[in-house]
């Protein structure tokens, strides 16, 4: 008997502890930070990943494939811009592109480090909250984009599952090529 009421007391509080995290969670800018995170880690890149993307947005879309994966530093950051209600920037040092097809990396030689922008509108999933019945939830506005930023670790990962799946020999070497080149961005 004393197990069960343990059980229970602790599925309870776990319940109400996950409540509370997802509450937290629910602030514009951390429903902009939670998309950054899956996309620099690379999650987007495979299908559950982008499912668990797009459950951000306002807009449903299918996995989509890019044509070429923004490789960045490791260095990154969300900021909002306080000039707009609820717009957020993603900032980043743009290292190279790696092509989906052929997984050839080019770098960007960019002379010094130079910040790129990416901008997205966060609002209001439904009206809840507003008459304090239940926490308001947000979402990105639009559908997630096509293009996808990842950290050079991230990159190296999936470059290594792609040349593993390939048995073109052009294909497998670009990916060796890209690997070595990724090296010092780890």
């Amino acid at each position: 008997m004393k197990k069960r009421t343990f059980l229970l007391t602790g599925a309870v509080g776990t319940m109400l502890l996950l409540g509370l995290v997802k509450a937290w969670a629910a602030s514009p800018g951390d429903v902009v930070e939670q998309f950054v995170k899956m996309d620099v880690e690379g999650a987007r890149l495979t299908p559950p990943g982008w499912a668990q993307a797009d459950a951000l947005f306002t807009k449903h879309s299918e996995p989509s494939q890019p044509t070429f994966v923004v490789v960045i530093a490791r260095r990154y950051a969300v900021s909002e811009d306080k000039s707009r209600k609820n717009y957020f920037v993603l900032g980043y040092d743009d290292i190279g592109h790696i092509d989906s097809v052929t997984l050839h990396f080019t770098p960007t030689h960019v002379p010094q480090v130079m910040w790129w922008y990416k901008g997205c509108v966060v609002t209001p999933a439904n009206a809840a909250g507003q008459n304090g019945s239940a926490p308001l939830e947000w979402r990105i506005e639009g559908a997630q984009p096509s293009e996808m930023h990842v950290k050079a670790n991230a990159a190296t990962r999936w470059v290594s599952q792609m040349r593993d799946k390939s048995t073109d020999p052009a294909i497998r070497r670009n990916a060796e090529e890209t690997i070595v080149k990724l090296k010092p961005y780890r």
